[in-house]
């Protein structure tokens, strides 16, 4: 677990001062910020496990960096930070049952990880002193609230450059955890999982 909290603390390094600021401010809440490093990134799919929503995080912060020449016009702040923070919310989301395992929260129930987290940022955001410019976070809510979903569902498809990459990195990370949990050592198909 020390690499993996050496991991995100470089991550965080290349953030610029503002939106450092904005993280930390976040997570000013320390059991806030101890539920989103050691909880689980979901219930029974990818990394639900202990740390499982940090070493996603990490993931797809990492990622995001390595398909960031692809989109110049996207900003290496708003992607890696909304990557980031992306899943956030989860620390929210779920509960640990008393005999193992995780339980939706009232929260998770009836908000969502994505509604928290923008909840949460207007919030910081309202509590900065360097703050960050209007643009950048313009660009960092989509990214964190776009998915793909029918239009009647009301939710926003990834537009932004940001946005498109958080949903490639966020797709890669959790199907591959899924994969590589869920594969046969002696070659084949492996063990099934309902979202494999």
């Amino acid at each position: 677990e020390a690499a993996l909290f050496e991991r995100a603390g470089a991550l965080w390094e290349r953030l610029p001062l503002g939106f450092q600021e904005l993280f930390n401010t976040l997570f000013w809440d320390g059991q806030r910020f101890l539920r989103y490093c050691t909880g689980p990134s979901s219930m029974i799919g990818h990394h639900a496990r202990a740390c499982g929503n940090l070493l996603h995080s990490v993931e797809v912060a990492e990622t995001v960096l390595r398909l960031l020449p692809l989109h110049k016009a996207a900003s290496e702040a708003v992607a890696l930070f909304a990557a980031l923070v992306h899943d956030a919310g989860k620390a929210d989301e779920y509960q640990a049952r008393r005999n193992g395992g995780w339980n939706l929260s009232d929260r998770g129930c009836l908000i969502g990880h994505r509604t928290t987290v923008v909840e949460w940022l207007a919030v910081a955001r309202s509590r900065m002193r360097l703050g960050i410019p209007d643009a950048h976070y313009l660009s960092l809510l989509p990214a964190l609230t776009a998915a793909q979903a029918p239009d009647w569902v009301g939710l926003r498809r990834p537009q932004t450059p940001e946005a498109h990459l958080l949903s490639l990195a966020d797709r890669a990370s959790g199907h591959a955890d899924l994969v590589n949990r869920h594969q046969a050592e002696e070659g084949g198909w492996g063990r099934s999982h309902p979202h494999l």
